[in-house]
Parts: structure tokens; sequence; C-alpha cells
């Protein structure tokens, strides 16, 4: 497994300072803050340091030190910005990072730049920049960036001797939006292994820390490096291989980022699994997560910090350290602000986050100073508390207080005047708290935890543990094992995992609850705000409690239709409890007629059975009809769409849209954007662009939006319209009908007895196979018939000038002279005596041509024929003019 546990991580925020005190004083802070609320952090483009000095690292980092039981390392970015010219770093940054090692903290150092992470997040960059500037500035800046870090780090031995780990990149999400938006072929999961793999090279050479290399996107994800391939293996392989044994891969995980219904450990476990299990034993340092401070304990919120932080041990189990971000003096899960002007001072603003961090960073830990069966009683850590319930400061409260028990069976207790935070570690230990909110966790072994006064938090942990939250409003949580809650004076007391599969028990007064007496006296009730009713709700004589999750019903994240004619909009809820939500749902519509909306996020839909309408809305969302004659809308977003079996309608909306008609005769619209359209089987009408999208209410088609649209008729007889700007047009098997309109497009006709159009434009025809019809009569186009009889039309005009040929065949060259608006030119490049024929509309054939009055002239000009004709010239090259007489 994973041997990183030890690293107990605060994640530093980077904020630019003293651009923030020029931009006051010039009027501009407010404006560029309300247009971009990370402009002056650590993408930024300006000079970066962390948030919170106040102008005093070495105070900064003591009042961390001393406020931070546990914490052992710190995690900070940079980017080129960070550098003077001299190559030297913002002085507060370097004080800071010389005053850290000295304070025994580790370093973790990561670059973060805007270009390589958040580039093209607001959808204004399509994908042919994004690969003209990771292939440049990108890796550009990345790479000077690291060789200025390095020599830096040379010239601060002590610095650069406390640096555990190097991160190349911090969430490298822009190599995951260009791969997406030239249709995710694997070209820049693979451009970011050689990218991380140069780096790494780079590095070892110059440092001996470990290499940290970021998860695909937001350093979330590893199962694509898993499933895309690089040389004889995979992407994970090549980085495996090529950085060896300092790899440790950087994963970042906020509780939001966990799928909709997961809620119990073991659905937790198998979240894990399922992001981690392709990393086997390779190390992994979990470098940001967090939990929200007012709603990791609070039951009636629903808040995935509330299930992911009861479950901290699956982590240590897995051997994965924790980075917390932002770490402090920043964001609403920070762990304290420090004040380190003046004299100093420490706020914990989020207590409640605290108190679940430092239970991540003792899990599993072993300390020798308190390895027997110690009696240890809380340590004070002086400063301000906040009020995670009310907003504000504490009274009566000193500060908070925290002891960790170790191995052994130890007995825990916290002091009067703050808020106790008490660990029991391994063993049987006792916990106790005192009148205040404190924080227990039992953590592994069978423990013993009493909250005493005050609205109390308990976990249990691992083991089978007595839970007694005492007086108060208090959130208890046995945790694995078979657990006993004890409550004398209920107050409003949440059991958030009660389990009588598990041997779980619940005593009210003296008296044992069975299931049937629970049940007997409490109410279904839906507390949490999951959509379930599967809280339970009992009033006793001091107070109420809430036995959350007591059916043990959980959503599976997907949201159901039935077998009905389905409205499945914002409003609509499944059976289990399922709705759509703004991070991108899955959904499935099931049989019947159904109406489906998306959100604003990435969602996967399908109509699955029935004729459905289906739009997408907002986000890059993947569509499918499935079976039945759909109407599938893909609106705003980088949108898949495909119609499956029947006669769709597909229209990709704005963005950059593949759509597949599927089997049927489909009618397709790509709309604005760079569209790839396929028809698939059937007999289908494919539009690469629209005005304002009238076709779909049977106004006509003029082809006046769209973008660099390619469109695949496939199999049966299609018709293919292009869009203004330069499309692909490709009508595959069938008699195809190919119009290019305005743009100047490429036309295949492939298989078939096929109509090609060019339209507008200086365009490119190629019949290919069968006996096609190809039409130039605006622009100066290339007309090639391929194999079989071919008609070939051209209207000679002002400033056309069309290149012709026949090629296999006996072809038919068709010209429409003398349109009156100036002479043009045409050129049959292969023309072939006794088998192709030229025909001039209103002359005749080649013979009548010949003797014409309507000819001003024909001679032989070098080896071509060449006649003028009502004002245009017609051109056979490498002819005889004796041989055509």
């Amino acid at each position: 497994m994973s041997n990183t546990s030890d690293l107990n991580i605060l994640c530093l925020q980077m904020s630019a300072d003293d651009q923030i005190r020029v931009d006051k004083a010039n009027g501009t802070f407010d404006a560029n803050l309300a247009a971009d609320p990370t402009y002056y952090l650590q993408y930024s483009q300006f000079q970066t340091i962390p948030v919170g000095m106040d102008g005093n690292p070495e105070q900064f980092v003591q009042l961390l030190v001393d406020a931070m039981p546990h914490v052992n390392a710190l995690r900070l970015c940079f980017n080129e910005h960070c550098f003077n010219a001299d190559g030297s770093l913002h002085p507060q940054f370097e004080r800071f990072l010389e005053a850290a090692p000295q304070a025994g903290l580790k370093l973790i150092v990561g670059y973060s730049g805007n270009e390589v992470s958040r580039l093209g997040d607001d959808g204004s960059v399509g994908g042919e920049a994004l690969r003209e500037t990771l292939n440049g500035s990108a890796i550009q800046g990345l790479t000077g960036a690291w060789k200025q870090m390095l020599d830096w780090l040379d010239d601060h031995p002590s610095v650069a001797d406390a640096v555990h780990g190097l991160e190349i990149a911090n969430e490298p999400a822009t190599y995951a939006r260009a791969e997406r938006l030239t249709g995710n072929t694997g070209e820049f999961v693979r451009l970011y292994a050689d990218h991380m793999l140069a780096l790494a090279e780079m590095i070892d050479a110059r440092s001996d820390a470990r290499i940290l290399v970021g998860g695909w996107n937001y350093s979330g994800k590893f199962d694509i490096l898993a499933s895309t391939s690089y040389g004889e293996g995979t992407v994970l392989d090549a980085l495996r291989a090529g950085i060896g044994s300092d790899l440790i891969w950087s994963a970042h995980l906020y509780p939001a980022w966990l799928p909709d219904g997961v809620q119990t450990g073991d659905q937790i476990a198998a979240a894990y699994e399922a992001l981690w299990g392709v990393l086997g034993d390779d190390d992994i340092l979990l470098t940001e997560t967090n939990a929200i401070g007012n709603l990791v304990n609070d039951a009636s919120q629903h808040d995935p910090s509330f299930n992911m932080a009861r479950y901290y041990e699956l982590l240590s189990d897995r051997g994965i350290g924790i980075g917390w971000f932002p770490g402090v003096d920043y964001g609403a899960s920070s762990l304290a602000v420090l004040d380190a002007w003046g004299r100093g001072g420490v706020r914990y603003l989020h207590p409640a986050s605290l108190a679940h961090a430092l239970n991540a960073f003792s899990l599993g830990e072993s300390d020798p100073e308190v390895a027997g069966d110690d009696r240890l009683a809380a340590v004070l850590r002086a400063g301000k508390v906040q009020s995670e319930a009310t907003g504000r400061l504490m009274a009566g409260v000193d500060g908070i207080a925290t002891a960790f028990g170790g191995d052994g069976n130890d007995t825990l207790t916290g002091i009067a005047r703050a808020v106790n935070m008490l660990y029991g570690g391994t063993g049987n230990d006792s916990l106790v708290g005192a009148e205040s909110d404190d924080h227990l966790f039992g953590q592994d072994g069978d423990d013993t935890l009493r909250g005493g006064d005050g609205d109390d938090v308990i976990l249990g942990g691992r083991g089978n543990d007595l839970v007694d939250g005492g007086a108060g409003d208090n959130t208890l949580t046995g945790g694995l094992g078979a657990d006993v809650f004890r409550l004398l004076d209920t107050g409003d007391t949440a059991i958030t995992d009660y389990d009588r599969s598990e041997g779980d028990q619940i005593y009210i007064g003296s008296a044992l609850f069975t299931p049937a007496q629970l049940e007997a006296q409490g109410t279904m009730r839906d507390l949490d705000g999951d959509g379930y009713v599967d809280d339970l709700l009992l009033t006793t004589a001091s107070g109420r409690v809430r036995l959350i999750n007591y059916a043990n019903v959980v959503r599976d994240g997907i949201v159901s239709g039935t077998d009905g004619n389905d409205v499945m909009d914002d409003s609509f809820v499944d059976y289990d409890g399922d709705t759509t939500n703004w991070r991108g749902s899955t959904i499935r519509a099931g049989a019947g007629d159904d109406r489906v909306l998306g959100k604003a996020g990435n969602d996967t839909i399908r109509g699955e059975g029935g004729h459905d309408s289906i739009d997408g809305r907002g986000g890059d969302d993947t569509i499918m009809g499935d079976i039945g004659d759909d109407t599938l809308l893909g609106s705003g977003g980088h949108d898949v769409i495909d119609g499956g079996r029947g006669w769709d309608v597909l229209d990709g909306g704005w963005g950059e849209d593949t759509l597949d008609g599927g089997m049927g005769n489909d009618l397709i619209q790509g709309r604005a954007g760079n569209d790839l359209i396929r028809g698939g089987d059937g007999a289908d009408t494919l539009f690469g662009g629209t005005d304002n999208g009238n076709w779909l209410n049977g106004n006509g088609f003029d082809g006046s939006a769209g973008g660099l649209n390619t469109l695949e008729g496939g199999n049966g007889s299609d018709r293919l319209y292009g869009a203004r700007d330069r499309d692909l047009l490709i009508g595959g098997t069938g008699a195809d009908t190919l119009a290019g309109n305005d743009g100047d497009d490429t036309l295949r006709g492939d298989t078939g007895t096929d109509h090609l159009n060019g339209g507008r434009g200086d365009d490119l025809l190629i019949g290919g196979a069968g006996n096609d019809t190809l039409e130039c009569l605006r622009g100066s186009d290339t007309l090639m018939g391929g194999a079989g009889d071919d008609v070939i039309l051209t209207a000679p005009g002002a400033g056309l000038h069309a290149q012709l040929y026949g090629e296999d065949g006996a072809d038919s060259f068709v010209f429409r002279v003398g349109r009156g608006d100036g002479w043009g030119t045409a050129v049959i490049h292969d023309f072939q005596i006794g088998l192709d024929r030229l025909v001039i509309e209103g002359i005749g054939d080649l013979a009548q041509v010949l003797h014409s009055d309507q000819v001003a002239w024909i001679r032989q000009v070098g080896a071509d024929v060449k006649m003028l004709v009502q004002g245009d010239y017609i051109t056979l090259a490498d002819t005889s003019l004796d041989l055509l007489a």
C-alpha cells in the first residue's frame, strides 16, 4: 500500500499582496476581483507570497507550529511570476522558506500556473489554441519556472534539505480541456506524460526530493492515465517507469467530488477504490482535501463533508497522507487565522474543521512518549474560538485544548474554558470532555467516550465503543464496530450511523431500546435533506433523538425515470430521491415518451425506450437517445450526442459537438462551433450550421452560422449541408447529396451515385466511386470525379478558376458559360479523347463546339488546347487540337 501517511500537510494559499496594494490605490482592485475571484491568488500573473504573514514570516511560522499539533509539513505553490529579475523571490517569501525548516517543518513545493491549469476554463479557448499553448508558452513557462526554483534551492541549501517533495504541476486541467475539445483521442494525455517525464528528469538531476505527479484534470483522476496507450503500455506505466521510486501520485479529492449518494463507510471505501485502485501499492498523497467547518458536523444538511470526515481512517488504512487546503488564513475550512503582526495571536474560526483535520493527521501514528497506558490532560493552545453555529466568538473560552493518546489504554481528559479535541489512538481508551463544545475521537480500539456538558461531537472510530454525549445538543457517530449509545440527557441528539446489523445498541435513560421499540415510538422523516424518508425521529422527556439513515436507504446517484411519460426537469425526484444538480447528473429516462432537461453541469443522459425529447442545456453533455424517434438538443457546451435507433432529430447547439444519428433516417444540425457530425445508418440529413435554429421549426436553412464542421453521412442516401466556414462533408455509402454552401469546403462522395455542390468558396469536390455529379458554380474549385462515369458541371465567371479531373470512367464535362459577370477559367487536366465528353450549354458537344461561331477562338497553345467562349476560357491540358478535330 501507499507509504505517505506520516505526512500531515498544511497547504498554504498564495496571494499577490504587493499588487493588491497597488490596485487598491489605483481603484481597480474591486473590479479585478469581481471579474475573477482568483485574480490575486496562486495562479496569478503577479508575484505571490503565502497568505497571512502580515510582514512577519518568522512569527507566522512560529504561530503555525504552536497552533497546529501534528502538522509536520507545508505545501506551497510558485510559478514563473514569483521570481525577480535576479532570480530571487519576494523577500517575505524567502524569509518564510528559511524559517519553516528551522521550525522543523518539511516542504512540498509545487508549480501552479494559469496556462497549465486554468486556460480556457471559461470556454473561450478552442482545442487548436490550447494545443498551440501547451506545446509552446505553457511548457516553456513551466520548464523555466522549475529551472529558476532549482537554481534558488541550490543557493539556499538549508531550504533544499527540508524539501520532501517537488510537485511538477498542480491541477493540470488545461491538458484535459484540450483533450476533450479535440475528440478525446489520447493526444493530450500522452503529451501530459511527455511533459511530466521531461521535467521529472530535469528535477531528478538536481534534487534528491520525491517527485509528485498529479492525476488527470484537477489532479483527481487516475483511471484515464491507466487506460490511455503510451508506447507498448499505458501513460501510467510510462510515468511509473520513467520516474521510478521517487514517484508520489498527487491526488486531490474534495468531499463534493464524491459520487452522489455516497454516505456509508462501505460506499466511501468503494469510491476510494474506484479513484485510486489502478495505482496499486504506489505512494499516494492526498495533497488537497478539506471539510467545511459549519457543515462537517451538521447532520441536517446532507453535505458530503459530513460523511467523508467520519471515515478518515479509510485513508489511513491505505497509507495515504493528507494535505489540508486551504490550511490557514483563507477559506471556510481553514484551520486558523494567524495574526502575525505585533505580538501575534491565533483565531480558530473553524474549530470543527480543525478537529477533523487533526483526526485525519493523527490516525495510525505512534508516539513512543505515549506508548503505555497514559493519563493525559488536554493542553491549552491559546486563542480566540468562533462558534460554528453562531459565527461569533465564544465567551468564556481561552482557546482549544488537545490530547493525543497514541498506543496503550489511555485516559484523556478535557479542561475547562477550552474547546477540547481528544484523540484516543490505538488501545481501549477513555475520553472525557468538559463543559464546552468538545470533539472526541476514539480512533482505534474499544473506547469509552463521554462528552459532558456542551454541544459535543463524538466519533468512536474502529472498535466496539461506548458513546455518551452527555448534556447538550450532540452529534454522535459510533464508527466501525458494535457500538453502544447512552443518552441520559438527550437534548437534540443526532446519531449518524446506528446499524443494528453491526450490533449497535441505544439506551435512553437506563432502558435499552430494541429496533421494534424505536420504530414504535419514532416517526420516519427526512431529517438530513437527502431526499429519503429514511431517518427516525424520537421524542424524549428531555429532547429528541434523530437516527440518521436509520433505514439505510441511500441514493444511487442516477436520476431514473419511470415506464411512463416523464417530465424530468429541475423539480423531478426519482424513486430513491435523486435529482439533477449543477455539478452534472446521470439521467436515465426509462421507457415512455419522456421530456428531459439537464442542468449547467456535464450531464450524461439516456433516453432509453420511447420517443424522447432531451435538452442537455449548459455543460459538456453526453446524450443518447437509444430506442425511439427522439429529439436531442445539446444547447450550450461541447456535447456528444448519439441518436441510437429511430428517426431522430439532433441539434448540437453552441459548442464543439460530436453528433451521431445512429440507425434510422435522422435530421442532424451542428449549429455554432466546430462540430463532427455522422449520420450513421439510414437516409440522413446533416446540417453544419443554422440561423438561430429556425430549421427545427420548419423555417428553412441558410447556413449563416456554424464552424469548421465535419459531416459524415454513413450508410444510406444522405443529404449533407455545410455552413459558412471550412467544412468537411463525407457522403459514405449510398446516393448522397452534399452541399458545401459558404466557405472553402471539402466534399467527398465516397461510394454511390452522389451529387456534390461546393457552393460559395474555393472548394475541393471528390466524387469517389460511382457515377457522380459534381457542380462548381461559384468559387475557384477543384473537382475530381473519381471512379465511374461522372458529370462535372462548372460555370466560369468573374474570379472563378476551376481545376477539373474526370479520373477513371467516361466523364462528361459540362460548361455553363457567358454569365456576364466577367471572365473566368476552367482547366480539364485529364480529358480522354474518344471516352470523355465536353458539352457547352447552348452550343452542344465537342463536334459542335469546334465549328460554332459562338466560340471566339480555339487554338493549340503549347501542349494544351485553349478556347474562348462567350468571355470565358476553357483549357484542355496535354491535348492535341488535331486529335480533337
